[in-house]
């Protein structure tokens, strides 16, 4: 078996100089693919892992599964608690580029000039764009809007999921994201980019709510509204607790076939 889960599925811009990558990138195609094509099952943590591979026309599989991560429901749900008095937003994140929080940070910089001003956004996370970010919160006099908190052991997050109103993470590069899965355990809605993994598991009838375009502030900025008008809570698919998505994949008829 081998499990894919993230959309750089064969790896290919791991570790390496751009002049070995380069050098390196038919070989690694060609012997990747033709292992692949040896296993018996080839899991995706997605559709769109597994579309990335179809991609490859020398990709032949023997068999091919969407495996969900599931959330662990121990460990994320919901906590009752009194409402927030300023509407407050969530992003759990290592600070990369392609976690995108500076499209974040600019949408709610132009939600306080259209008059929104009572909410808050709180970052949990580090890396090489937290400073940048930082730097625009301080330019652009956001600091009473926008606060970094330190990262704290993943035991209470749970905590972190239920103070907030909403969670937000607008990353373009997402092969599924357990933090929106953590998020949506506590009953707390989500917003994610369109297109990624994620976007599989969101209810038809929620699609327009909870996605937006990539890099799109202004695009963001206009969903974000919508849940700070509604303020509710957004009830967990319980499909998707890790008990579930695991007697789904221990019932998969490969395992079957071979008892």
């Amino acid at each position: 078996i081998v499990q894919h889960h993230g959309l750089d599925v064969l790896q290919l811009l791991n570790g390496r100089s751009n002049f070995i990558m380069k050098l390196q990138k038919n070989y690694l195609i060609r012997n990747t693919i033709s292992q692949l094509n040896k296993s018996d099952l080839n899991i995706g943590v997605s559709e769109l892992v597994l579309n990335r591979l179809r991609e490859y026309p020398t990709y032949s599989p023997k068999d091919e599964l969407v495996l969900y991560n599931g959330v662990d429901t121990s460990k994320f749900y919901p906590i009752k608690r009194d409402k927030n008095k300023v509407f407050t937003i969530g992003c759990v994140a290592n600070f990369w580029e392609i976690k995108d929080q500076i499209t974040l940070i600019k949408a709610i910089k132009l939600l306080t000039l259209d008059g929104i001003t009572n909410i808050l956004l709180k970052f949990i996370g580090t890396g090489k764009t937290l400073d940048l970010c930082k730097k625009f919160v301080v330019d652009h006099n956001l600091s009473a809007f926008i606060i970094f908190e330190s990262e704290r052991p993943h035991t209470i997050i749970n905590d972190f999921y239920n103070s907030i109103d909403l969670f937000v993470l607008p990353s373009y590069y997402e092969a599924l994201g357990c933090v929106y899965l953590e998020s949506w355990s506590t009953n707390t809605p989500f917003i994610a980019v369109k297109n990624q993994g994620i976007s599989e598991l969101i209810p038809e009838h929620e699609i327009d709510n909870l996605l937006v375009e990539e890099k799109s502030p202004k695009s963001l900025k206009e969903k974000i509204l919508g849940e700070y008008t509604k303020k509710r809570n957004f009830p967990f698919d319980e499909k998707y607790d890790i008990k579930n998505t695991i007697k789904e994949f221990m019932n998969y008829s490969f395992f079957c076939d071979n008892n």
